[in-house]
């Protein structure tokens, strides 16, 4: 698969970038009444130096609502 996404970026003339593995120590503590604190650790991938994330987008629900995204 990394043939396939260096061949796409190259087409593009952009630099790829290998999906991150799963964030691990992952924890969820309220710091108030409506808001909720995350925190985790990045998971190293030691074989792809390109497979560290850069930013992380959050959704939200309420009860059984639809997500905010």
């Amino acid at each position: 698969y990394k043939g396939m996404l260096k061949f796409i970026a190259g087409q593009y003339n952009r630099p790829y970038v290998v999906q991150p593995l799963p964030v691990q120590q992952f924890s969820a503590a309220f710091t108030g009444e409506t808001e909720i604190e995350l925190k985790w650790e990045e998971t190293p991938d030691a074989a792809e130096p390109t497979a560290k994330a850069q930013q992380y987008i959050i959704y939200t629900r309420i009860g059984d609502g639809g997500f905010d995204n």
